[in-house]
Formats: structure tokens, sequence, C-alpha cells
């Protein structure tokens, strides 16, 4: 009795082993999977969150080249394409760093404030920049020209650096304001430049990039070339005849600048090139009227160009590839001749036409027209004021046929700080020369005509002669 007593305790056990186990597994099983079906629940029911991943750490090097032109654009306060470009990748929205990116452009975009008149931007321009000091300035007949007229590549790269340290910014002459539809039709109006407080929108431009024959051998660039990566450069010829090839004028110089510092350029902006066109543009000798095999002008260039039709293609390559990058081309008249009150209508048209004809070709569609010498076809009243006295005889004539060639941006050259006038079909700035004649101005204290943009004593090249030609020097200053 007591064996079977003892079987049965046995049987009684392990049967309640057996069930404590059993319950054990089916109930661990039972609470995951209903942990798996809170969490499901969990995860379909949050919103979606960016998560940094190391997958996208990975994918981060993928896009590193939208990032950095993303960057770039906003740098230039063009927030919302810095947005738009983001926006084109894959997924952005589950992106920490994408998503944060955004809102940093965003951020700063709403910081910006309209500025208030588009008619108070300065507008500066330049000639072709002096390399070489001593070549330009050696004591020969063109040296008191090139004293007064030009400015060296030192003292340009330091007008961009005090512009820059004050707060200037450089927009296009088309950002002050463009034809759009109205109530009245179509009509200039202006347009929002927006940028953070304290910047200050200028315009710049330069004359005479066309390396005329005369200046061989003074000191400056020869031409515009493209080099390596699309880049354009200047073709230079050292003192020992050798080429170099590099940033030895304005357009360079500015790129290499804005490469440098994106935010002195609003979106992108460069500057406005004026060519004029009796010995072709950017130092190629492109203009059948000069250097033709039926040209009648050869007895004063003396040759003709056997390659006028390779010079014609490469220039053209030149000029697209500035205007991909943002530089704007302008008129500056075919002869560089004057086209105010003391030119006749024949004149004007003559020259204009034959400028259009050898140069649009090559540069394609042009609006601007920069007065040569800053000879400006009217007075400071509307092209098409009419009254009597209001303007000069022929003023009327002469505007209605440029405006018929396209032109609808007209520049004179003014020493106010800005002078801006928007008509009802174009717009005209005064441009500032800052040039031997402003900087010696300045430094002597006869007068100072830039001290709103520059420190004129800060900017002067040593290198220069003193006095420079044509600048009254006041009693007690002291030559160096």
């Amino acid at each position: 009795m007591a064996k079977l007593r003892a079987m049965l305790i046995a049987v009684f056990v392990t049967a309640a082993a057996c069930l404590a186990v059993f319950l054990i597994v089916y109930l661990s099983g039972g609470l995951e999977s209903i942990d798996e079906t809170k969490e499901a629940k969990s995860t379909t029911a949050a919103p979606t969150k960016p998560v940094e991943t190391t997958t996208e750490e990975a994918k981060s090097e993928e896009w590193a080249a939208e990032i950095a032109e993303a960057d770039r654009l906003a740098a230039m306060y063009d927030y919302d394409a810095a947005i738009a470009l983001i926006q084109t990748i894959p997924g952005y929205d589950r992106s920490v760093k994408l998503t944060q990116a955004i809102g940093g452009y965003a951020s700063a975009r709403d910081t910006c404030v309209k500025w208030a008149d588009n008619t108070k931007i300065p507008h500066i321009f330049f000639h072709t920049l002096v390399v070489d000091t001593e070549l330009a300035f050696d004591g020969d007949e063109d040296s008191d020209n090139y004293n007064q007229v030009m400015t060296t590549v030192s003292e340009f790269n330091e007008i961009l650096t005090e512009m820059y340290e004050r707060g200037f910014v450089l927009v296009s002459i088309y950002d002050i304001a463009s034809l759009q539809e109205t109530e009245e039709g179509v009509k200039m109006k202006q347009n929002a430049i927006m940028l953070p407080p304290g910047k200050k929108p200028f315009i710049l431009s330069q004359d005479d990039v066309s390396y005329y024959a005369y200046m061989t051998g003074d000191g400056y660039a020869q031409k515009l070339v493209i080099g390596e990566g699309g880049k354009v450069v200047n073709e230079y010829v050292n003192r020992d005849g050798s080429v170099s090839y590099g940033s030895y004028d304005m357009i360079p110089l500015l790129d290499d600048f804005i490469d440098e510092h994106p935010d002195f350029s609003y979106r992108g902006a460069k500057g406005i090139i004026a060519l004029t066109g009796y010995e072709g543009v950017l130092g190629y000798r492109t203009s059948e009227y000069s250097y033709g095999a039926n040209s009648t002008q050869n007895k004063d260039f003396k040759y003709v160009n056997p390659d006028i039709e390779s010079d014609r293609a490469e220039a053209k390559k030149v000029a697209d590839a500035l205007k991909a990058d943002g530089w704007l081309f302008a008129c500056h008249g075919w002869g560089h001749r004057g086209m105010g009150k003391n030119q006749s209508y024949e004149n004007f048209e003559k020259d204009i036409d034959l400028w259009y004809d050898e140069v649009i070709p090559i540069i394609g569609p042009c609006d601007i027209l920069i007065y040569p010498k800053g000879d400006d076809i009217g007075t400071w009243r509307m092209y098409t004021d009419t009254a009597e006295g209001h303007q000069y005889p022929e003023t009327l004539a002469k505007y209605e046929h440029a405006d018929s060639l396209g032109f609808k941006y007209y520049c004179n050259v003014d020493s106010s700080e800005y002078w801006t006038q928007i008509g009802a079909q174009y717009v005209r700035t005064g441009r500032r020369n800052i040039d031997g004649t402003r900087l010696f101005e300045a430094v002597c204290g006869y007068r100072d005509l830039l001290s709103d943009l520059i420190d004129a004593k800060k900017v002067w090249d040593s290198a220069r002669p003193q006095p420079v030609k044509g600048v009254p020097v006041p009693e007690g200053y002291v030559i160096d």
C-alpha cells in the first residue's frame, strides 16, 4: 500500500511539472504576441518622424553635391531655390539632416526685408584693370590716360573687400525693375529685392572689354578664354613673352571673390560687360567692317584678319560661358562715339546699327545700352517728355530707334551716390567711376565722392604716379 501511494505521488508531481512548463511556454508566447501586436499598432498610429540612422549617414555622402549647392544658393539669398533643390532628393522628408536644412533656409528667408527703394541703388563701373603698373605708368603718351581712368588689380581687389565688409551685395540691373503686366498694360515695375537687415545692393559694370590693340605691352590682359573646367580666364603676356592664363581682369577676379564669398552676390548676380565693336569683342578681332577681306577700314587697322571666322567662333564660346555664369552684356557703341546732343541722329543710327549687326551674332540678344563716355541721348527728364526745352532736339528719335532694337536699360555716368529713373518702358541708371581720378581726389583731399563705398586711402595703389592729371591738388598736400 505504501508503495502504491508513493507511485501515485510521483505521477502527480510529474504531471504538475509538465503542466507548469506548458503554461509558462504558452503564456510567454502569448505575451510576446500581445507585445508585438501593441508595437505594430503603436508604429502604425504614431506620426512619421525623421530618424538618423547609419543608412542615412551613408546616403549623406550621395547627397553631398546637392547639399553643397543648396547651401551656396541659400548663401546667395535664393532660399526658395535651395529648398526646392533639397526637395528633389527622394525621401528628404524622412531625413533629419535634410528637414533641418530646409528649416534653416526658411528661417533665414524669413529674416530678410525688402529693399525700400530700387531707385536708390549705386551703380559703379571700371575699365580694364592694370596688371603691371611699371608698364602702364611708364611715362609714355598713354600713361596719363591710364592713370586717370584705369584701376589696378590691387585696387580692385581691395575695393571688393571693402564693399563686402560694409555689407554691399551685388545685384543684377534686372533686379531694379522689369517689364510686367499691370492694369495699364505691360510696364516697367520695381522688383522686390529681399536681403538680410544691414545689407545694401549695388550694380557693377565694366567698359570696353575688347582689349584694344593699342594696350598691347602696357601691362593689361590680352583676351578672355575658356580655361580648365570651363571657367573663363584671361590670357596675359608676360614681359618675357611667355603667356599665362588666370585672373588678370575684372571678370575672373570677381568670379574668384564670389566663389569665396557667395553672399556677395544676390541670387547669382554678376556684372555687366560693355562692348564696343570696332576692334571686335573680348580680345578677338571679329569686326568685318574693320578686319574683313573687303574692309574699307584696313588703312586704319593695317591688316586683314585671316582668322576672323575662328575668332568669332571662339568669342561666341566665351560669351556663352559668361552668360551661363550670370554675366550680362551691354552695347557700348560700335566706335565708342558719343551719342548725346552733339551727335546727329544719322551718325547715332549708323553706329548702333553696325554694333548690332556685328556683335549680336556673337553675344546673342542684348537689352542694355551703356553710353560711350557716359554721353546720354537725353537730359535728366523722361526720354518721352516732349515738352519744349525738356529734351535735346533728337532725343525722342534716338530713344525710339534704340527701343526698336530691343534696348530697355540705359546707363550714363553720374557722380551722385545713386541716380535711377524708371520710365514706363525703360530703366536708366547713373554710373559712378572708381578709377585713378576719383581715388586721387579723395587721397589728396580735394573731394571724396567714394566715402559711402570705400576708404580711398586704404584702396590707393602706391605704385601710381602722383598727381593724377586733371585733379586740383589742395595747398599743403605733399606728393609722395
